[in-house]
C-alpha cells in the first residue's frame, strides 16, 4: 500500500472508436431545436408587429381625419361667403373708383357743374317752353 502522502496513479482511459462515439446519445439536442426555431420565428413575429402598428397607425389617422372633415366643410363654407363679400366689396369699389374718376376728370368738370347746380354757360340761353293760354 503507498504511502498516504502520495497520490495514486490510475491508468489512463483507453480512447473510443469512433463506432463507440456514434452510439452515445447526442448532447442536448432540444436546446439546438429550440434556438432554430426561434430563428424561424423571429422575422415572422417581427413582420406581425409591423403589420399590427400600421394598422393600428391607419385607424388613428382615419380617425383623426373623421374628426376634421366637419371643421374643413365649415371652413369651405366661410370661404364662400367670404367669397361672396369680396365679390361685392370688388364691385363697389369699381363704382367708386369711376365716379371718383369721373368727378376728378377736368374734361368732364363743365358737365358735373351744370349737372349739380344747374348752371349755364354764359353763351348758351335758357330755353323756357310755355303752353300757351288759351282764351
Amino acid at each position: 500500500m503507498p504511502p498516504a502522502h502520495q497520490a495514486t496513479v490510475q491508468p489512463p482511459t483507453p480512447i473510443r472508436s469512433r463506432v463507440e462515439q456514434s452510439q452515445l446519445p447526442m448532447p442536448l439536442p432540444h436546446r439546438r431545436r429550440g434556438r432554430r426555431r426561434w430563428a424561424r420565428l423571429v422575422p415572422l413575429v417581427e413582420a406581425g408587429a409591423r403589420l399590427g402598428l400600421n394598422g393600428l397607425l391607419l385607424l388613428l389617422g382615419g380617425a383623426s381625419l373623421g374628426h376634421l372633415l366637419p371643421y374643413i366643410y365649415n371652413q369651405a363654407q366661410s370661404l364662400a361667403s367670404m367669397q361672396v363679400a369680396i365679390d361685392r366689396a370688388e364691385t363697389s369699389h369699381l363704382k367708386l373708383k369711376t365716379d371718383l374718376n369721373r368727378y376728378f376728370d377736368p374734361t368732364q368738370s363743365q358737365h358735373l357743374i351744370q349737372e349739380q347746380s344747374g348752371y349755364q354757360n354764359t353763351s348758351e340761353r335758357p330755353v323756357v317752353w310755355i303752353a300757351p293760354a288759351s282764351h
